[in-house]
């Protein structure tokens, strides 16, 4: 029986074009032009479920293979916060000055410019002193950051699921139930109160809930590890392609395709195949947190700065380039290194907890 492996995969593919939906979901929001969708629902808001999916699988997997707090910790904060640094850091302190309608003095006076920084611990602010406020979609600067909050959450969460679940040895069972709870509350919520907004730290939990389901569902197939033949892609396209031929009109219903049909095709095709790895260009994290900004700021100059009519394709094509180029030198020159950094640090804790071991023994 073939058991599913980390590597035997094409998770790092799937997250690459999970986050060119998201990058051209936003570009369409932004110039603006029709937002492409499947079966109602946005191409950048499926992008978002994709990274959501696979984030409870690979979390899961990271906690299980070294259920470790301290080194799981490190895992995680190497991986996410270093590149958002510099992220947030730069927006605020170069892209900021150079586009605000302010003089420089009243823009680092203002408010706005120090609450930006809250966006380092998560709580995520968008907006800089009256910057990019005549673009077609004014003022926003990070609209991709409010889906870290939830994630950061999800990474405290998992690993206390999983050591109740395997004390009380309700582990398979327990994420289940919070995959068909969660799953469960977010139909009702689009079925019955699809205006209902409830914000905190700057997050809107409705949309929140929206999102967790899919963390769950990712993470019951981590710790079920069914064998790889349940996930068929010729069986997941049928289902898929029937569901989008067939209109449903109700939201919940819709809802309920894409925890069950579309997880399903999307784990069917990152599980089947050789492994397509993109370790030297693992950039899906940089164009997530890098799209909106560069869009916004090509998008002002173009508009507002050159004031020649341009294509909106070029606009398109123009933001790309500089996202995909940054992206990739952030990759290249922080999240690289960061990387290995964790895995040095990773590396000296297990070699100190196995002296330690042997010490007792001894």
């Amino acid at each position: 029986m073939k058991k599913f492996s980390t590597r035997d995969n094409h998770f790092d593919m799937i997250r690459m074009v999970a986050a060119m939906m998201v990058f051209l979901g936003h570009m369409a929001v932004l110039l603006p032009y029709p937002v492409p969708s499947i079966m109602g629902q946005s191409v950048h808001g499926m992008g978002v479920i994709i990274f959501f999916l696979l984030g409870g699988y690979l979390i899961t997997l990271s906690w299980e293979r070294d259920p470790h707090v301290l080194r799981y910790a490190c895992r995680r904060f190497f991986r996410i916060f270093p590149a958002f640094f510099c992220c947030v850091v730069i927006t605020a302190l170069v892209i900021g000055p150079i586009f605000t309608e302010i003089p420089l003095s009243d823009y680092f006076k203002h408010p706005q410019f120090g609450g930006y920084f809250r966006n380092l611990i998560f709580r995520i602010e968008f907006v800089l002193p009256a910057v990019f406020t005549k673009n077609p979609y004014p003022n926003v600067l990070n609209g991709s950051y409010w889906t870290l909050g939830p994630e950061v959450i999800m990474y405290f969460v998992i690993p206390i699921v999983y050591t109740i679940g395997d004390k009380l040895r309700i582990k398979k069972p327990l994420f289940t139930a919070l995959a068909v709870l969660t799953g469960g509350f977010s139909i009702v919520l689009l079925q019955f109160f699809p205006d209902f907004h409830f914000v905190f730290y700057n997050m809107d939990i409705a949309q929140v809930s929206l999102l967790i389901p899919f963390y769950f569902i990712g993470a019951a197939i981590a710790v079920w590890k069914p064998d790889k033949k349940y996930f068929n892609v010729q069986l997941s396209l049928i289902l898929y392609f029937l569901a989008c031929c067939y209109t449903i009109e109700h939201p919940g219903l819709l809802r309920l395709v894409d925890l069950i049909v579309f997880s399903y095709l999307i784990l069917s095709l990152g599980f089947n195949g050789p492994g397509i790895s993109l370790e030297k260009f693992d950039i899906s994290y940089g164009l997530y947190i890098w799209g909106f900004i560069i869009q916004q700021t090509v998008i002002h100059l173009a508009l507002n700065v050159i004031q020649v009519p341009l294509p909106k394709s070029v606009i398109v094509l123009v933001s790309l380039a500089l996202t995909v180029g940054i992206s990739y030198l952030t990759f290249r020159f922080v999240e690289e290194p960061c990387k290995l950094l964790a895995k040095k640090l990773c590396k000296i804790s297990r070699e100190r907890q196995t002296k330690r071991a042997e010490a007792k023994k001894a």
